[in-house]
């Protein structure tokens, strides 16, 4: 009978072992999240996010179209007048962010809002920058994220450069 009980508690400790490792590779949503879209930007605190679902939607009416996006954020930065806001969408593989970033970028030209179109290289990163809306607007593609960033009343360059330093 003790044989019994000895293998049992040995086949308990493994499930417990077995169940506490589960949870430890990779890295939890919150600090996935936090890595992607910082709390502070180019020295602005956080005010709001919006990630998941509500932000996929937002992020597909600015393209006028569906996505098919793995994640999206939707994060504003302020203080006082200065204000950044963070769109970020997570494709799938870094070949539907391309896609996504390529047909985007093909509008640019035509746009009546964003002028302007410059291409610059932030820190090895290709980058495109754009004014419209009383902004500076930056937007890029990194492995499967697309970025875009608006500026009011600061630096955005000093925004871009922190975001492609974390990749």
């Amino acid at each position: 009978m003790k044989k019994h009980w000895k293998i049992l508690s040995i086949a308990l400790a493994l499930l417990a072992a077995i169940a506490i490792i589960w949870r430890l590779p990779g890295q939890s949503a919150e600090s996935q999240q936090a890595e992607l879209v910082p709390p502070q930007l180019a020295w602005l605190p956080r005010v709001k996010l919006v990630s998941g679902p509500p932000a996929i939607q937002q992020i597909a009416m600015m393209h006028g179209k569906p996505l098919q996006l793995a994640e999206g954020y939707i994060a504003i930065y302020q203080s006082g007048d200065s204000e950044i806001m963070l769109w970020l969408s997570v494709s799938n593989n870094e070949e539907e962010a391309l896609k996504l970033f390529q047909q985007m970028d093909e509008k640019m030209p035509a746009s009546q809002v964003f002028t302007g179109r410059q291409e610059l290289k932030i820190k090895g990163q290709q980058v495109i920058r754009v004014e419209g809306m009383g902004q500076e607007h930056y937007y890029w593609v990194q492995g499967k994220y697309n970025y875009w960033v608006a500026a009011n009343g600061v630096a955005g360059r000093q925004a871009v450069e922190e975001l492609v330093e974390k990749k």
